[in-house]
């Protein structure tokens, strides 16, 4: 029984593998190379649409890619350029406290300067005068120095010594005003700044440009 299962069994492989090779040395006929030439059609433009769709659709996400991250950085710059702002707008406000505070003690020093030189009865164009100088030697190589060394140094205004204790007149706070608005900023000052000596002349305060007296000495005084 085994034995005639296995001779039928190899038989029919034997048949299989005929027919197979029959198949394979049988001349192609046109209907097969028609077939085989639309099954190479297929295959290609099959081939060409995945790979374009592929390649769509990689552009696609690439582009959406890009997108996004441009977003993002526009995102990031218009954040940063927020912050640059706030910061510049916190520092010019320290800034402007920091010159309103400035402009105040400066006031208040020059109120004090003209305090002390009461008992010489200078009007209000001789204190803007003598204001002005101090601001002048600020520039003046031969003085030089900030607005307090200035004025702390000794022996060069009227009777006056640096003192927190001296009072702030009305009326001399609002000619020192005047002086700092005139004096404030060097560009904008009325007269040069070679204009650094004082000197009293019939009554009324007068700047020059030279300590010695000499035919080429100029004078100013201050005129609205």
């Amino acid at each position: 029984m085994d034995q005639t299962f296995k001779m039928e069994a190899r038989a029919f492989w034997e048949s299989i593998k005929e027919r197979i090779h029959n198949e394979l040395v049988r001349p192609i006929g046109m209907d097969q190379w028609v077939f085989l030439m639309f099954l190479m059609i297929f295959v290609v433009f099959g081939g060409f649409v995945g790979y374009q769709l592929g390649y769509d659709n990689c552009e696609m996400k690439l582009e959406d890619s890009i997108t996004q991250i441009r977003f993002e950085a526009i995102e990031e710059y218009k954040q940063a350029l927020e912050e640059q702002k706030a910061a510049e707008s916190a520092e010019r406000t320290l800034q402007m406290m920091d010159e309103g505070t400035k402009r105040k003690h400066q006031i208040t020093r020059l109120a004090q300067v003209f305090e002390k030189a009461r008992d010489f009865n200078f009007d209000y164009f001789d204190l803007v005068t003598y204001g002005i100088c101090v601001y002048n030697r600020e520039l003046h190589p031969e003085f030089g120095g900030t607005f307090d060394e200035i004025l702390d140094q000794p022996g060069q205004w009227i009777a006056y010594q640096a003192d927190d204790s001296i009072p702030v007149v009305s009326d001399y706070y609002k000619i020192a005003e005047k002086v700092v608005d005139l004096c404030y900023n060097a560009s904008e000052r009325p007269c040069s700044w070679r204009y650094a000596w004082i000197e009293i002349i019939d009554g009324q305060l007068f700047l020059k440009d030279a300590y010695t007296i000499t035919p080429t000495t100029h004078y100013w005084r201050y005129s609205e």
